[in-house]
């Protein structure tokens, strides 16, 4: 099967590393689930699930595929609130930068950003923690 899902997958994570809100938090940013050395402050791409494979003409297919884009923050002292408010502020600028170029320089056909689920925890009671998870649909034509 020829599939453009990897290309895109690699494009979001090198999206997410020239984030400016990446070098200036340091941000940890991951192709996949990171396995070990999680940083407090992380962002990554995951899976990918196909919604659609079709035939556009007799020779071309177009498929649309999901990829999870996960962005996960630890603060020391923090509230539930400031922590959900930092991850929500490191989809925004991962948003912002994929509105401006929904085509991926011209990987897709278009893309699409959607907020999926956001949640927060205490780690210790010093120290909260919270994970914001969306999607990126694009449509392409492998």
């Amino acid at each position: 099967m020829t599939t453009r899902a990897p290309a895109v997958k690699s494009f979001l994570r090198d999206l997410l590393t020239d984030m400016p809100m990446t070098s200036a938090d340091k941000l940890q940013v991951s192709y996949g689930y990171p396995v070990r050395s999680v940083e407090r402050k992380w962002t990554f791409v995951g899976e990918i699930t196909w919604d659609e494979i079709r035939w556009v003409t007799n020779r071309s297919r177009e498929e649309t595929f999901s990829i999870t884009v996960g962005f996960s923050a630890q603060i020391t002292g923090g509230t539930p609130e400031e922590v959900e408010n930092y991850v929500t502020a490191m989809a925004s600028d991962f948003e912002a930068e994929l509105a401006a170029n929904p085509g991926m320089s011209g990987l897709a056909i278009t893309s699409i950003f959607t907020p999926k689920r956001m949640n927060s925890w205490p780690v210790d009671p010093a120290l909260y923690e919270a994970q914001f998870e969306t999607v990126v649909t694009a449509t392409c034509r492998p």
